[in-house]
């Protein structure tokens, strides 16, 4: 596996144990370096998928589309999940304590 972030390239793999061992860090400091580097990706894989390929290096990267919508449908579901689940969470605080307030209401003296 390679992961990309900041110009920096880093090939990990994963050993018997479970633990990720990273085999070899790059930084690109140059925009030639990293046309380079991308000229040399023959596909993106997504979660098990594949997103883009291409044949060879002057080919363009082809982008399934299907894929591609799936994927921008699931980062935006898991984004929703976060702010549904605060809003349920909210709720039933809410309705723990109108309950709260029904079971121990005061008595006017």
């Amino acid at each position: 596996h390679i992961k990309f972030s900041n110009r920096t390239i880093k090939r990990k793999i994963t050993d018997f144990s479970g633990k990720e061992i990273i085999l070899y860090a790059k930084k690109l400091s140059s925009e030639q370096e990293l046309t380079c580097f991308f000229d040399q990706i023959k596909a993106i894989y997504f979660d098990g998928k594949i997103v883009a390929c291409r044949g060879c290096s002057e080919l363009p990267l082809i982008v399934s589309n299907h894929v591609f919508s799936k994927m921008k449908a699931r980062q935006k579901l898991l984004r929703e999940s976060k702010v549904r689940y605060r809003e349920m969470q909210k709720e039933e605080w809410e309705k723990r304590k109108s309950a709260a307030r029904k079971k121990y209401k005061r008595i006017s003296a």
